[in-house]
């Protein structure tokens, strides 16, 4: 199993909309109130991982396939010494596989 993280462009920004909206959908549902976003439209920081220094968007790929996100905030966006991860999400099916284990172990 091959797991690349490769950072998203302007040109990946429906794939990462899509992701997005699957990931939010399912915390929605796991929530009996919802807290924050529910969809990439409402998500205030999206355009801020394609513009701001400091944000980064990252596609999860596992043998050539797309199969997750992960945004990360570097110190120029967090103002601390060390960078954070603000989002991480698989998709149900490449679960269990190791993807996200190998995907955020090279973040």
């Amino acid at each position: 199993m091959a797991i690349e993280l490769v950072e998203a462009g302007r040109g990946d920004r429906g794939v990462v909309i899509a992701l997005l909206d699957e990931y939010l959908q399912e915390l929605a549902v796991r929530r009996e109130i919802a807290v924050g976003a529910t969809d990439a439209h409402t998500y205030r920081y999206l355009d801020g991982y394609f513009s701001e220094s400091g944000r980064h968007a990252f596609l999860i790929r596992c043998n050539a396939e797309v199969v997750g996100l992960a945004f990360i905030r570097d110190p120029a966006s967090t103002g601390g010494a060390a960078s954070q991860v603000a989002e991480f999400f698989v998709k149900p099916g490449s679960r269990r596989r190791g993807c996200g284990r190998d995907a955020i172990a090279s973040v």
